[in-house]
């Protein structure tokens, strides 16, 4: 992936977090040019109406969780997006209350360095201990420590946008790893085939090595 569209990525990931309805200028989900009159309203067609390419795709999966965090939380429009976490380069920012709050984590270093690892405490970002929250954007989970801390690396510079697992069943969102999560009588199961320490699963039932 080019650095310019890491660059591009991290402008639209703060729309999950905007007051109001996000705006997206025709042909931006598309990677326009733009510039001045006439090339500010170049033809759409132009692009075939993709639905694959990769900004459509980054902006698809921005409104949908968008979409279902409003539905899932009464406050979540009102609820005032505000920083958690900032240094030099990298900040992390949060709308929502916790349970179903949105963690964007946003550098500015681009894809070099490859990574830049972030902690989010447990009193900014609301998580609770074990819980398991998933980047929606590349589908993977990652769990709070037993203090409700959370660690993670950001990859070549692409934004993070985190919500709990545990609020995403029956959203679409990533199921594959709403499929990982087991049923009571699994649970159950394993306990006493297994005697599975409880401290080894998230309370959302993910076992992680």
């Amino acid at each position: 992936m080019t650095s310019i569209y890491v660059q591009v990525f991290i402008l639209y990931g703060p729309l999950t977090g905007v007051i109001g309805i996000p705006i997206i200028y025709q042909g931006q989900e598309h990677h326009f040019a733009g510039a001045d009159t006439p090339r500010n309203r170049e033809a759409l067609w132009s692009s075939s109406y993709s639905t694959s390419s990769e900004l459509y795709q980054w902006i698809a999966k921005l409104n949908q969780i968008r979409t279902w965090a409003i539905a899932q939380s009464s406050d979540f429009l009102t609820y005032n997006s505000h920083p958690i976490y900032y240094d030099s380069h990298t900040i992390a920012m949060r709308k929502g209350s916790s349970g179903s709050q949105i963690i964007g984590i946003f550098t500015n270093l681009g894809s070099s360095p490859s990574s830049v690892n972030v902690t989010l405490r447990s009193s900014a970002a609301g998580f609770s201990a074990g819980q398991t929250l998933v980047d929606v954007m590349v589908c993977t989970a990652h769990t709070a420590d037993s203090n409700g801390n959370l660690a993670v690396t950001i990859w070549n510079g692409l934004p993070k946008v985190l919500y709990p697992l545990n609020r995403l069943i029956g959203s679409g969102i990533c199921p594959s790893l709403i499929d990982l999560r087991p049923t009571a009588t699994d649970i159950t199961s394993t306990a006493i085939e297994t005697s599975t320490p409880t401290s080894e699963r998230s309370p959302d039932g993910i076992t992680f090595g």
